[in-house]
């Protein structure tokens, strides 16, 4: 397939800043060293070699600045690897040495995209977790000084400006002297999508759809009564929010007019609903615009 496709260029251009020939047979050492080649490119696309055959240590070295979590997220990659030949073990020759092919190191690639979406989940679980250790106020936004005071003291993440943060629709700036950031919508924006390929991006997974899908399967409907929905979401438990809740007077409130606004029902797919969910997973649900 395409994918594939794409993924064997890419390895074949890890073979190339090694000056390695793709009918070559690698030791475990250099299968390592090309998975990290391979990894570079897969993250940062086609030019994160470089021109020439840099060193890897070198290389790693500059990656890690770009990405900090290169560490993590290259060990996670041997792993693959190392899991990938441990289930090959069962076919393969007990007299024939260690070494591996191309047909066999491009498995391994597969199987690096296969399994990257379910690794950079943790990632994004971090992400979170650390967003919502600078919240305000269960408020589901980060005041945009809080935002920033991590890059004083030398941390790499949070340090996008307030104009790219505005394009990214993560910027809430109602009160104009106090802008923040909201949470779900920084987590799921672009900024936070990796893995570079022609046909598909890695991004964060919007928690919302999870609640919403729950919503649409209990009632069946593209829209419905705002009592049926305060029922259904005051038991729907998210990763910050418990249940059972109360919902609040003034959630209550909202789903009542939008309801005045459709002839009684509240349509599922709708942006007045959307805000609605905003304000009853602040964590989770994205704010629309």
């Amino acid at each position: 397939d395409l994918v594939h496709e794409e993924e064997v260029a890419h390895l074949i251009d890890a073979y190339g800043a090694m000056n390695l020939s793709t009918q070559a047979r690698m030791n475990p050492e250099e299968v390592d060293e090309t998975i990290k080649r391979y990894l570079m490119i897969y993250l940062l696309g086609p030019d994160a070699l470089g021109s020439g055959t840099r060193n890897l240590k070198s290389l790693e070295r500059a990656i890690s600045k770009i990405y900090p979590a290169w560490p993590d997220t290259s060990l996670w990659a041997l792993d693959v690897q190392r899991s990938v030949g441990h289930a090959r073990r069962a076919v393969r020759n007990p007299f024939v040495n260690d070494d591996l092919d191309f047909a066999q190191i491009a498995d391994v690639v597969r199987e690096i995209g296969h399994r990257f979406g379910a690794f950079q989940d943790h990632e994004c679980r971090s992400l979170k977790d650390a967003l919502v250790g600078k919240e305000y106020r269960g408020s589901g936004r980060v005041r945009l000084s809080d935002f920033y005071s991590g890059t004083l003291g030398g941390e790499w993440q949070f340090s996008e400006s307030m104009e790219y943060l505005r394009d990214l629709g993560a910027l809430d700036e109602t009160d104009k002297s106090r802008p923040s950031v909201v949470i779900p919508n920084y987590i799921i924006s672009q900024s936070n999508c990796l893995a570079s390929s022609s046909f598909y991006s890695v991004c964060c997974l919007d928690e919302c759809e999870g609640l919403l899908g729950h919503l649409e399967q209990a009632l069946s409907a593209p829209s419905a009564e705002p009592a049926r929905i305060a029922e259904l979401v005051a038991q729907l438990p998210s990763d910050t929010v418990d249940a059972p809740r109360n919902l609040s007077a003034e959630l209550r409130l909202r789903l009542d007019e939008i309801a005045h606004l459709h002839s009684g029902q509240v349509p599922l797919h709708g942006r007045l609903f959307a805000q609605w969910m905003h304000h009853a997973y602040p964590r989770e649900c994205p704010y629309p615009h």
